[in-house]
């Protein structure tokens, strides 16, 4: 006669697989805060189509809707979107010539994508902030923050991004 099999022991096998699978999913949305629902990323990728539509041609809407797609990133916890509108009133105060204001809204996009922990995400904010450091005519800050970028694309092996870094350093 054989041995019935154990249902307990394999219950808790099953428990123990699921367990981990959560956990793992858990860590991988810890970097991104996107523990949110589709319609909630959805709304928000689609309030950045918005300002990217606008931008240049009328900046003050522009940035009535920048201000939006922020708190709606802040209420929704969203460090990705976050960055994305500090970075977006980075550019408005660059075109609106307030050159230390856009330095500060790209030191906190960049800031924010450091903490996500995004390698690609962090090196395209050293783009931006060689964009307001060139304006600035602070050469050797905009250089390094390129090659910062550039190392980080290196490593990443993103050939996007190292061609434009390459482009970026073509300016000098």
């Amino acid at each position: 006669m054989r041995p019935k099999p154990r249902y307990s022991s394999i219950l808790i096998a099953c428990l123990i697989s699921a367990l981990l699978y959560l956990s793992a999913c858990t860590k991988q949305h810890e970097n991104t805060a996107s523990l949110l629902t589709p319609s909630d990323t959805s709304f928000l990728a689609s309030l950045y189509d918005d300002i990217q539509e606008i931008k240049k041609t009328d900046l003050d809407s522009s940035n009535v809707l920048i201000d939006s797609l922020y708190k709606q990133a802040v209420v929704r916890n969203n460090d990705y979107y976050q960055a994305r509108a500090l970075q977006r009133k980075g550019y408005y105060y660059l075109t609106k010539q307030q050159y230390d204001s856009s330095l500060v809204y790209f030191q906190k996009s960049h800031s924010f994508r450091e903490k996500m922990g995004d390698s690609i995400l962090f090196a395209h904010s050293f783009i931006h902030l060689s964009s307001i450091h060139f304006a600035l005519k602070q050469f050797d800050l905009a250089k390094q923050d390129i090659v910062n970028a550039e190392r980080i694309y290196r490593r990443e092996n993103n050939i996007r991004g190292l061609y434009s870094s390459y482009n970026q350093l073509g300016i000098f």
